[in-house]
């Protein structure tokens, strides 16, 4: 857990804000056979001096071995802004893929 301070200011005025809140993180990893690997990130922020503005991260993804040291993953990220500044929507979405080559080390 840590704690934050935030100091929001929008380009309307009357949704500037100082927040004081703590970060809750939850992290986990397993590795699998064959070398498979999966991993999870997540924490939430809730504010004290104001309930309604919180955000929620959470990321998810699994990496797989594909030929010696070429390896394909995917990633799902989702973020949750409870009070997005005017005009923005409070949830974004992403799905990553990609290809990752590991030089060995000898």
């Amino acid at each position: 857990m840590t704690t934050s301070y935030t100091n929001q200011q929008f380009q309307v005025s009357s949704a500037n804000q100082s927040l004081v809140g703590a970060t809750f993180t939850t992290t986990y990893f397993y590795k699998f056979p064959n070398k498979i690997i999966f991993n999870e990130n997540s924490y939430i922020t809730p504010e004290f001096n104001n309930s309604r503005a919180y955000l929620a991260y959470l990321s998810a993804g699994v990496t797989i071995p594909v030929i010696f040291s070429l390896a394909f993953s995917i990633q799902a990220i989702d973020n949750y802004w409870n009070e997005p500044a005017p005009g923005f929507v409070n949830n974004s979405f992403q799905l990553n893929a990609g290809l990752s080559f590991t030089i060995p080390s000898y």
